[in-house]
């Protein structure tokens, strides 16, 4: 019986020079071995930090949700180890975010926390939400809320810089569930901050355009109170509801007319905006 030391020095060797090694590299990939204590070749990967051998492992079809004896995972690993390339890897090829060690009940997103990965708490959270925190295990729930809207706020503007370069980021920033403690997502602290191409972005991947705060006012609704034309007629065109209500009964249209603004009374109007 092949050791899992053996095999994966085999695997290393045959990585560096891999179109020499092809027949050799398959046969190494699709290798179930596993030790004593149920390591594959796909944790040592992680454990090793070995990105190259991660990405042939799960292509060649290993399972990224594979437990060893004391049931953790791949991505648990990752995390715990601050691995932020290898914890994309493994989110891509399927890794389950919300899997749960037996003796806590840690997901990876707590192994991030507990050692203070916090990049990789927000890649996480982007994909899964919040972990649930059991009482003493991160203080400051709060600030870290706030951390990470303002994070994910100057990641934005970066990955805007230079849009082909950070499509997959864009998407993921774009999908973001709520980021601070008063329920504000990336839509709104753009609304916001009237950042136009920053709106046009995140609405082209995917950002919901009538996502609510802990007050109950859409991104339309700000941006009516703010009378920006620019940015009301990109999210009606994504599919703003103009009729929608804050907690006071006010709608976009009540907002403009309060506040004056012409251009956005018309283009609300002709969106069929009532009240």
């Amino acid at each position: 019986m092949k050791s899992l030391d053996k095999v994966w020095d085999q695997l290393v060797e045959s990585l560096l020079f891999p179109h020499r090694n092809a027949e050799l590299l398959k046969e190494l990939l699709s290798d179930p071995v596993r030790d004593k204590h149920e390591w594959t070749l796909l944790l040592r990967a992680v454990e090793k930090g070995h990105k190259e051998a991660v990405k042939r492992l799960l292509a060649a079809g290993a399972d990224p949700n594979v437990r060893d004896i004391i049931d953790i995972t791949p991505l648990m690993y990752a995390a715990n180890l601050g691995d932020v390339g290898i914890v994309r890897l493994l989110i891509k090829a399927g890794a389950d975010l919300n899997a749960q060690e037996k003796s806590e009940g840690s997901t990876a997103k707590i192994f991030a926390v507990k050692a203070g990965y916090l990049d990789i708490v927000e890649i996480l959270r982007r994909r899964g939400g919040m972990p649930e925190l059991k009482p003493g295990v991160f203080k400051g729930i709060g600030v870290f809320y706030r951390w990470g809207l303002d994070k994910s706020w100057n990641d934005l503007l970066e990955a805007l810089k230079s849009l082909h370069d950070n499509a997959e980021l864009l998407e993921e920033l774009s999908i973001d569930p709520v980021q601070d403690n008063e329920g504000r997502t990336l839509l709104l602290r753009a609304v916001e901050e009237r950042h136009e191409d920053a709106v046009k972005h995140l609405l082209a991947a995917g950002a919901d355009p009538n996502v609510r705060g802990i007050i109950a006012s859409t991104p339309l609704m700000q941006a009516a109170r703010l009378g920006d034309v620019g940015i009301v007629k990109l999210l009606l065109d994504s599919g703003a509801n103009p009729n929608d209500r804050d907690k006071d009964g006010n709608t976009s249209l009540m907002v403009a007319r309060h506040r004056g603004h012409v251009g956005v009374i018309k283009l609300l109007l002709q969106a069929g905006a009532e009240g």
